[in-house]
């Protein structure tokens, strides 16, 4: 049995314990306000509740004679000026976030009941709420890049495999046992991926990469830089491997083959941190109204409009 096994609630219990959007309401506040309801506009804490048959659900103004502006907890959120209930918004957090490789729109669409445009445009705010953040990674960091796009079609011509193909590159940091750091990039040059590195990496970090002459000078900015040698057919030697960067590689490159099937360089950052997200949880201990918690905490600060997504 595994150290720390993955709870999952039943759609049925989850289905159940969110049915109406005064749950979900509830829950929401809950997460991103605490036990402290505050104004998203001035930050205030002297607010009042609006109550009556003609005020939305959730409304509140703000006490501040300067700010007095009406504002609900999803003001300031991604789920600000959306029209589609909240249960059904916590539906599609479930579905994505408790599955093994993601959800295409359009079974989405299906199990949430909505439009297919709908579906995709929901998928990719929730994918926004997965981001990381600002995890700094320690100890032992293993540094690899992938590939990602579509697989050739019939009568396609034959397209290059691995460094120099024409796919959208992915540069990836994964702390061994613990958290990975990616992100989509325009190529994979060291003065590229050294701003990245300075975001993600702590100084005394013992970085493990293959030859590949881009990374030939870490050892000039971090602790310890060590070498595998791929060409040689050297895949470990000791400790020093890059076996879980490529193995998140490999869950990035499943949910490509056996979902989404393409992601267009334009919206694959979202879907590298949907990955993301579901490896720095594959091990928690959280339940699933932990993760839950967690995706909609990360909601604040992000609103996405349909106009900015397709521009």
């Amino acid at each position: 049995m595994p150290r720390n096994p993955r709870r999952r609630m039943t759609l049925t219990a989850f289905k159940s314990l969110f049915d109406t959007d005064e749950k979900c309401r509830a829950y929401l506040e809950s997460v991103i306000w605490k036990d402290t309801p505050h104004c998203p506009h001035c930050g205030s804490v002297h607010i009042y509740q609006i109550r009556g048959k003609s005020a939305r659900p959730g409304l509140r103004e703000c006490a501040e004679r300067l700010c007095a502006r009406q504002f609900t907890v999803t003001v300031g959120t991604v789920f600000e000026d959306s029209h589609l209930p909240l249960n059904k918004w916590f539906l599609a957090i479930y579905l994505i976030s408790e599955t093994s490789k993601g959800m295409s729109a359009n079974l989405l669409k299906d199990l949430v009941g909505t439009t297919y445009k709908t579906a995709w445009y929901l998928g990719h705010r929730i994918r926004r709420m997965m981001d990381a953040g600002n995890v700094l990674l320690t100890g032992i960091v293993e540094l690899d890049e992938t590939y990602v796009g579509g697989k050739p079609r019939r009568g396609d011509p034959p397209r290059k495999r691995g460094r120099g193909t024409t796919k959208a590159p992915v540069f990836v940091a994964v702390q061994r046992g613990g958290q990975v750091r990616a992100t989509t990039v325009d190529d994979v040059r060291f003065k590229t991926m050294k701003p990245h590195l300075d975001r993600w990496l702590h100084g005394d970090a013992w970085v493990m990469t293959d030859e590949f002459g881009a990374y030939k000078n870490l050892g000039k900015f971090y602790k310890w830089h060590f070498t595998v040698q791929h060409g040689a057919d050297e895949f470990v030697v000791g400790d020093s491997h890059v076996n879980t960067a490529e193995s998140f590689n490999a869950t990035l490159k499943r949910a490509v083959v056996g979902v989404y099937h393409y992601m267009s360089p334009k919206h694959l950052l979202r879907y590298v941190e949907e990955a993301c997200f579901r490896w720095n949880n594959r091990h928690d201990s959280k339940q699933t109204l932990g993760r839950l918690a967690l995706v909609l905490s990360n909601g604040v600060g992000r609103h996405m409009p349909y106009q900015a997504l397709t521009a």
